[in-house]
């Protein structure tokens, strides 16, 4: 056994809970993002760190050990605290920082004990990787503290032995994983069999799972107790990041673990559609076949933001205005849409991710530019703006599409955002804005006679210049100034 359960639970019966999971006891199971993510209660406690979205982890060291409002850690556990390795510490480091860089949350190490949220002790004690929980420590999370232990050893065989030796590459593997796991109940993920019933505790009823117990086959998860493969990427499965994604919100968006319960979450099922395979060759080579994976995830009618990970993913972003964040550059990235309108994404050059099919997803976010698909809605809209106020060069400026797409997902009207342009390109008198709407759509400027029409509704006040320039924005696809159809084909980039 390499990792500890992160907290007690009452046991049921594995023929109960094998009845409530019919049909999986023979097969890989899903893994789902409601059964990573821990209870309410649980979520409650993350919330209440000393600063919101932050939390801070400190290595308790002999020296920190004698202050009174740390001791009972030592007390509790039996040992005094060791020194992690350098190659730990750095791994350590890095991978909070990629945790802070993609989602809503700032963690890492502090050098001040009065600042910590999560005490942290490095042990050659076996078996003492966990996170645990200790009440009535009142300077912590309302009076509860969490505590990491970490092994900084290669861990025990079978039989309890220490393994000696200094770490291998297989080991250092290992305690990473392990190191992961850990962070990962620190930051809200629970095991895929974990349940808490209502007559334990009413207040952290938490009765989805997705396994009857870590000995049954699941999808991937850091969460589980599988050994991880040499193929793996030394960073949470796919699964696990949108759970995380749900708990404190991807990086750049409104959603946090401030609000988490004030906010709908998306539903993720990850499946294992091939295992992974070893083949021993004739010649002594090893053919590896790397584990192939299916993620479904559905979003709800407010923005939603999915990650590409591995796994090919199979996304309905629902309603709302959702984007799909690639982080691969745009030059890697195969699009077309299929006959049912939704868009396919395939990868070159051994880019981030596998065959993606994306339904109601309006913008792509690449790591040099951003897409907006939405035909039909902002982009569409800003399109015909753009070409009707500043002519088709106007959509190779991704600023304005940029300032458009705000605006109109901001719920601004057409002929607000047209009055707005107006004024920026410097088309201030009625006879300037009907002079420009005319050259754009039919690519001459007006006679006098035809723009005279125009002008004197305009001066009458029977109409703005907002409207007049919404209408006309309206006839830029009709009068082929403007190709929808090839926009909804390519999307229209922006910034």
């Amino acid at each position: 056994m390499h990792l500890l359960v992160s907290h007690a639970k009452k046991s049921s019966s594995k023929k109960e809970i094998l009845n409530l999971i019919e049909g999986k006891k023979n097969m890989t199971a899903n893994v789902t993002t409601a059964g990573l993510t821990m209870g309410d209660a649980d979520i409650l406690i993350r919330q209440k760190t000393r600063a919101p979205n932050k939390m801070d982890l400190y290595v308790l060291t002999a020296e920190s050990s004698s202050r009174p409002d740390v001791a009972f850690i030592n007390e509790k556990n039996g040992f005094l605290p060791e020194p992690f390795e350098d190659w730990q510490t750095k791994f350590m480091t890095e991978s909070m920082a990629r945790l802070s860089k993609e989602f809503n949350i700032d963690v890492g190490f502090t050098l001040t004990p009065d600042l910590v949220d999560l005490p942290l002790i490095a042990t050659s004690e076996k078996n003492r990787s966990a996170l645990s929980g200790v009440g009535g420590r009142e300077n912590f999370y309302d009076g509860k503290w969490l505590i990491m232990t970490l092994g900084v050893g290669k861990g025990v065989t079978p039989d309890g032995q220490f393994v000696p030796g200094p770490h291998t590459e297989d080991s250092m593997r290992g305690w990473k994983s392990i190191w992961l796991h850990e962070l990962g109940h620190a930051v809200g993920l629970e095991h895929p069999w974990d349940r808490r019933t209502a007559d334990e505790n009413t207040s952290q009823h938490d009765d989805d799972f997705d396994v009857a117990s870590r000995d049954d086959a699941y999808a991937p998860t850091l969460m589980g107790y599988k050994t991880i493969p040499v193929v793996w990427d030394e960073w949470y499965r796919p699964i696990d990041l949108y759970t995380l994604a749900n708990i404190w919100g991807v990086a750049g968006t409104t959603d946090t673990i401030s609000n988490y319960f004030q906010r709908e979450k998306v539903s993720a099922v990850e499946s294992e559609t091939t295992p992974l395979e070893f083949t021993y060759n004739l010649d002594g080579t090893t053919t590896i076949t790397k584990a192939k994976l299916l993620l479904t995830a559905t979003g709800t009618n407010t923005a939603n933001s999915f990650l590409n990970t591995y796994a090919d993913e199979v996304i309905d972003g629902s309603g709302g205005v959702d984007q799909f964040l690639i982080n691969v550059s745009s030059d890697k990235v195969n699009l077309s849409t299929l006959t049912d309108g939704s868009l396919q994404l395939t990868y070159t050059g051994g880019s981030v991710g596998g065959l993606d099919k994306l339904s109601s997803v309006e913008r792509l976010v690449f790591s040099d530019t951003k897409k907006a698909f939405d035909i039909t809605g902002s982009a569409g809209q800003t399109a015909k703006v753009i070409v009707a106020i500043m002519g088709p060069a106007g959509l190779s400026n991704k600023g304005n599409i940029g300032l458009g797409l705000q605006l109109f997902d901001s719920g601004q009207s057409i002929a607000t955002i047209c009055d707005l342009a107006l004024n920026a390109v410097g088309a201030t008198t009625n006879q300037q804005v009907v002079d420009l709407l005319f050259t754009n759509l039919f690519g001459v400027a007006p006679k006098a006679s035809e723009s005279k029409v125009y002008v004197d509704v305009l001066n009458a006040g029977l109409d703005t210049t907002g409207s007049l320039a919404a209408a006309a924005a309206e006839l830029t696809d009709d009068l082929g100034v403007l190709d929808l159809v090839g926009l909804a084909e390519t999307g229209i980039e922006f910034i």
